[in-house]
């Protein structure tokens, strides 16, 4: 049995610093909150889109801050994620790919935040190459324009589903001309 423990140790040890993508089917809380994420700290891409239902700003923050290595992060349909929890994901800095898509609760406050909006110049935004913000109702064009202002690396940007977006004209598109 003790030589089983070891080898199993062992593997699991090995297994979780060459993972390098995570796509769980579902996640439960308590392996969440006892630093299941914490557990890959090579992982460059995470999909939780399986098990977004479960997810909040206290049940990431605990281990999604930690991976050093990530560049993409899929949220689609994390309801109970808010804009405090979108100011935290600034820290990532080698984030490339985020989709906040139907993250129903992000506001302005949370994009304008997330993009480093009012910050010292010393703290620059990830170097984003795509962006999901599309099914966020509460967005308006404060955040497009604040996107396309402060995220210069991004090559695409997916809006839609904007009940707030009163219209969509030169104003807003002229800084998104910046985007490949």
């Amino acid at each position: 049995v003790q030589m089983a423990r070891l080898v199993c140790r062992e593997w699991n040890e090995a297994i979780s610093h060459t993972m390098t993508s995570l796509k769980p089917r579902t996640l439960d809380l308590v392996a969440i909150e006892h630093g299941f994420l914490e557990a890959f700290p090579n992982v460059h891409c995470i999909d939780l889109t399986r098990c977004a239902s479960m997810l909040s700003d206290e049940s990431l923050s605990t281990g999604l801050f930690h991976m050093k290595h990530l560049e993409k992060l899929n949220l689609q349909g994390a309801e109970n994620i808010t804009d405090e929890f979108v100011h935290m994901l600034g820290s990532l800095k080698k984030l490339k790919w985020l989709s906040l898509q139907h993250c129903v609760k992000i506001t302005d406050k949370g994009i304008l935040s997330f993009c480093g909006h009012g910050k010292m110049k010393e703290s620059s935004p990830p170097l984003l190459e795509y962006l999901d913000l599309s099914g966020i109702p509460l967005l308006t064009e404060i955040s497009t324009c604040a996107v396309s202002e402060h995220l210069t690396s991004l090559k695409e940007l997916r809006l839609g589903g904007y009940s707030r977006t009163v219209s969509v004209g030169d104003d807003m598109l002229q800084p998104l001309t910046t985007c490949q």
